[in-house]
C-alpha cells in the first residue's frame, strides 16, 4: 500500500493568471526495501474566459531507489467547461 503526502496552493495573480505550487511525497514497497519518491510541481494557468484554461508546468522528482533516480518534467493542459 503506497503511502501519498501532497501540499497544493493556489495563487490567483489576477483575473485571468494564477500560479500553483505542488508539494508531495509517496513512500511505496519494493522488492524488500521502501522507495520514497519526493516532487515538487510549479505551474501557471492562464484563463482568458471562464469556460476554459490553459496550464504550463515543470515538475521535478527524486527517489532513494538503487539507482537514484532524479526527473525534469515539462506538463500541458487544456480545461473546457461546457454546459
Amino acid at each position: 500500500t503506497p503511502l501519498r503526502l501532497s501540499v497544493a496552493p493556489v495563487w490567483r495573480v489576477n483575473e485571468h493568471w494564477q500560479l500553483a505550487l505542488d508539494l508531495g511525497a509517496e513512500s511505496v514497497r519494493s522488492g524488500g526495501t521502501r522507495v520514497r519518491t519526493a516532487y515538487a510541481e510549479l505551474g501557471a494557468i492562464w484563463s482568458p474566459s471562464e469556460d476554459f484554461d490553459l496550464a504550463l508546468g515543470l515538475i521535478q522528482a527524486a527517489d532513494n531507489g538503487k539507482p537514484k533516480t532524479r526527473t525534469l518534467t515539462g506538463t500541458a493542459g487544456l480545461t473546457w467547461r461546457f454546459k
